[in-house]
């Protein structure tokens, strides 16, 4: 990923919102990018083909965080800064946000307070912790719901809910319709 201060907002504002639309010039240098990598992925018994193959997909990273950053100002970052939305990230990557939901809850986990961690995240993403967590567990919410095995309440106590009716109001807050709604929209009708 790019040293600068754009790596970290740019990966998470791609992993918000994947799709770039290119001018004809840089999809042009996109699509030599693909046939670079096309080209050379044959070659298998060259001594250093890990190396080179990482060299080119590291080539098309570095164009494509360009294409992005033409439509993103800069922001000032510091080291600290950067690590603190960079650990945040990681943590909702391994699924922390399954039973804690507070940015608090984050904050204290790294450190720093839930102000310096809401301030920095926005800051640097453009969006509010409390959307990323959001985000994070939203997909583990449907899973379970998907489950026919697990009812709302044994839901609601696996992802350390305080109770039904919070696991409730938190699911037609975010996805517009009461977990048993949701359920009966995808569980097929006899």
């Amino acid at each position: 990923m790019p040293a600068n201060n754009f790596a970290i907002g740019g990966s998470v504002s791609l992993y918000g919102n994947p799709v770039l639309h290119l001018c004809k010039d840089n999809a042009a240098i996109l699509l030599a990018d693909f046939a670079s990598i096309k080209r050379r992925m044959p070659d298998t018994a060259h001594p250093f083909y890990l190396e080179m193959m990482g060299s080119l997909c590291l080539t098309m990273m570095y164009d494509l965080f360009a294409f992005h950053m033409a439509d993103r100002p800069s922001v000032y970052a510091t080291e600290r800064s950067l690590y603190a939305v960079k650990e945040f990230m990681s943590m909702l990557d391994a699924g922390y946000s399954r039973k804690n939901r507070s940015v608090a809850f984050f904050a204290k986990a790294m450190h720093v307070s839930p102000k310096y961690l809401s301030e920095t995240v926005r800051r640097h993403t453009g969006k509010s912790a409390s959307y990323y967590i959001n985000m994070a567990t939203l997909p583990m919410v449907k899973e379970m719901l998907d489950r026919s095995d697990l009812s709302v309440s044994q839901i609601a106590d696996h992802m350390n809910f305080g109770s039904v009716a919070y696991f409730s109001r938190y699911v037609s807050r975010h996805l517009g319709v009461s977990p048993k709604k949701y359920r009966s929209s995808i569980m097929p009708t006899d």
